[in-house]
């Protein structure tokens, strides 16, 4: 059983050379993230140099119960050890930034260099990621996959721009993925529970992971499940006890009816991942998990959307479909982050950050598609080996995006045109929620409609 699990991954050592060339994609984006340093950033920036220094000024006892500022921290543990860690350089780099009292609202150049570079270095988990995610593709489609994920405008707006850590959480779950991707469910449980002791809004993907390890890894009859069920289940206490050891944790009750919601929009996928539990899947049947987190949760935030559209990512390149799938969820995820960066003067920024996106998209999509088309018209036995290993994705048809989904596009950029000129040029300053509200109500179309997609994939019959 052990070995029909991991026999897509007996290739043997991956060489280096895909590694240095995602380093160079990552140098890239280092480059344009380090351009925009000095640009806008949100009062999270403020809440992230507080709790720099609350970690380094007070005992550990003390860290969830401070109020010098109204930033209290409200991130579970591992984070907070992870913003301690990050106080040890900040201590170096400016003493000011990690004192408690005289390091209120501290805007310094020094403060803002320091921040934006941790999160540019903190990229390197979502690096290693993909990496682990992509290694054993196709060049082509591995590259278009790290195109997605290292180049995403949406990551740039949410972290480099507003400034979070996302990057470096999605590295995690990528890194969970993968693990169980390649059949080694113990280290995939183990990474998913870190993670979740440094974000618990990555816990809506917890029954998916449940069901998954459940019927995957605590297979196999009584005693050996019930053997691999205490292994997995001590691994997870184990993480959360050096999370929540030191400290007197109380959680936040959520309202039972989204919780219901959500479990019953997750329910088909719990009973396939039940059924069938396949290591193939489990990167689609987490993203799902957390689109419906996204969509019927109670407490949401918008950069959320993030969870399930880098996971994606992974799949885009699997099918036409899926490219067409994500080609749209893609763009509708980073437009609907607009809102985040209001400032006059980052507007050019952000749309030439989707605009390229989506260039990159449809170019990077075209080109596999279309190569996949010349590999199935090409006679050669290596070519037609090439293709049967899964490497090419070849169609019959181009790349291309249907009727529905190029009106629904189209009718963002009139949701665009109204939100940022007319409706300013029309009514000036009367009813300033319109704009907002029009962009929210008109993404969350797309996210439904991406959804609903996901959700008829899952519920699609078993092929071999």
């Amino acid at each position: 059983m052990e070995e029909n699990r991991r026999e897509d991954f007996s290739k043997g050592p991956t060489p280096r050379k895909p590694l240095l060339e995602l380093l160079w994609f990552y140098a890239v984006a280092a480059c344009i993230k380090l351009l925009l340093i000095p640009s806008y950033h949100s009062t999270d920036f403020e809440v992230h140099r507080h709790w720099l220094a609350l970690t380094h000024s007070l005992p550990l006892s003390q860290w969830y119960f401070d109020d010098t500022s109204q930033w209290t921290l409200d991130y579970p543990p591992f984070f907070a050890y992870f913003e301690r860690f990050l106080s040890i350089f900040a201590n170096i780099v400016d003493p000011q930034i990690v004192h408690l009292q005289k390091g209120l609202d501290y805007n310094t150049n020094t403060v803002i260099y320091f921040q934006r570079i941790t999160v540019i270095v903190s990229d390197l988990c979502l690096l290693y990621g993909v990496y682990r995610l992509t290694k054993n593709l196709d060049p082509i489609k591995r590259k278009l996959i790290w195109v997605l994920v290292i180049w995403s405008p949406a990551l740039v707006i949410v972290d480099h721009l507003h400034f979070q850590y996302n990057g470096f959480l999605l590295g995690m779950l990528l890194i969970s993925l993968s693990y169980l991707e390649e059949g080694r469910d113990l280290m995939g449980g183990f990474v998913f529970a870190v993670l979740l002791c440094f974000k618990h809004l990555f816990a809506v993907a917890a029954p998916v992971y449940f069901v998954y390890l459940l019927r995957h890894y605590c297979r196999g009859g009584f005693v050996r499940g019930f053997g691999r069920l205490t292994i997995m289940g001590s691994v997870v206490v184990a993480v959360f006890a050096a999370a929540y050891g030191p400290f007197i944790y109380h959680g936040q009750i959520t309202p039972l009816t989204t919780f219901v919601v959500v479990l019953l929009a997750l329910s088909p996928c719990l009973i396939k991942a039940f059924k069938d539990p396949q290591p193939r899947k489990i990167t689609r049947w987490v993203a799902y998990a957390y689109a419906c987190g996204f969509l019927f949760g109670w407490h949401v935030h918008e950069k959320a959307s993030l969870h399930f559209v880098i996971p994606l990512a992974v799949a885009a390149v699997q099918s036409l479909e899926d490219a067409r799938h994500y080609f749209l969820l893609s763009i509708v995820s980073c437009y609907s982050l607009f809102p985040l960066l209001f400032e006059a003067q980052e507007y050019p920024i952000k749309v030439l950050l989707l605009l390229l996106h989506s260039s990159l998209m449809w170019l990077g999509f075209s080109a596999q598609f279309d190569k996949g088309e010349s590999v199935k018209q090409t006679g050669s036995k290596s070519k037609r080996h090439v293709q049967k290993k899964g490497s090419m994705t070849a169609t019959g048809e181009p790349f291309c995006i249907r009727f529905v989904e190029k009106v629904y596009l189209v009718g963002l950029l009139v949701v665009e045109i109204w939100a940022q000129f007319l409706h300013p040029f029309i009514l000036g300053g009367k009813f300033p929620f319109v704009p907002l509200m029009l962009i929210s109500t008109y993404c969350s179309l797309g996210v439904m409609y991406s959804w609903i997609w996901q959700l008829r994939w899952i519920l699609k019959p078993a092929t071999n």
